[in-house]
């Protein structure tokens, strides 16, 4: 049995339900690195080269290699298809790693691979050059993938808007409201309409993201000049306020 492989897919398995399950980050880092940078592409590397035919070297460095290719290209595709995101790619990756390694487990195929008596150090200065250059560039797409997504929470918001209806002479004020909501996630609020101090309405209101909720509240008429007040609340929070004056 390949002992390597094995501990490869357990190494794997680990690191896809540290993603799934949102681990803390000193848990998920030591296992998703590996994921990222040598797991993948050293379960495809037994694939394609039989044990004891090129040195633990060479190996490692196509290990790494492969795994980099692996993972530029699977979140290329996945960033079409779904959009990518951690879970997605830690499935992606975890997925290429289990199948490759249990098609060697389950066929059976060939002895651990051995240490060789010797091993030579002269690596190309390309090779050495390229590994060094795409773990650079696998790091600064993790950092760039992280300062993204929060470039993206801090500009979420939520439009908020009071418009005047009704008309001249009418006994009543008719005020529009609606929220559209650009967080990025279900986010619950508490709407209350007020006039020198007094409650006219209050709703509650919880949007997904991307929806939109509207509603018109009639309001008994006031003298001239009196503002009535929206005051939005988000998640608890005081978020917006906004005044409107009623047509006379």
């Amino acid at each position: 049995m390949r002992r390597d492989l094995a501990l490869v897919a357990a190494l794997a398995f680990l690191a896809l339900i540290a993603a799934l399950l949102s681990a803390p980050v000193w848990l998920r880092a030591p296992l998703l690195v590996p994921l990222v940078l040598f797991l993948p592409g050293y379960a495809v590397a037994a694939n394609l080269f039989a044990p004891k035919t090129v040195g633990i070297t060479e190996r490692g460095i196509y290990a790494v290699v492969l795994s980099i290719a692996i993972t530029a290209a699977g979140g290329l595709v996945i960033q079409v298809v779904l959009g990518l995101g951690r879970e997605a790619w830690a499935i992606f990756l975890a997925g290429v790693t289990l199948y490759a390694s249990l098609r060697i487990l389950v066929e059976g195929q060939s002895d651990p691979l051995s240490l060789p008596s010797s091993v030579s150090w002269r690596i190309p200065l390309a090779a050495a050059v390229f590994v060094l250059a795409g773990v650079i560039a696998t790091l600064a797409v993790i950092s760039a993938g992280e300062g993204l997504r929060d470039a993206q929470a801090k500009i979420r918001f939520t439009d908020f808007w009071l418009l005047p209806g009704g008309g001249p002479g009418a006994e009543t004020d008719d005020l529009f409201v609606g929220l559209r909501s650009h967080e990025g996630q279900p986010r619950r609020y508490a709407l209350e309409l007020t006039r020198n101090g007094e409650v006219l309405a209050r709703a509650n209101v919880r949007l997904l993201a991307g929806e939109k909720w509207e509603k018109s509240f009639a309001v008994s008429a006031a003298p001239r000049g009196v503002p009535v007040v929206a005051v939005l609340d988000r998640d608890g929070a005081p978020y917006r306020r906004l005044d409107v004056v009623p047509p006379p």
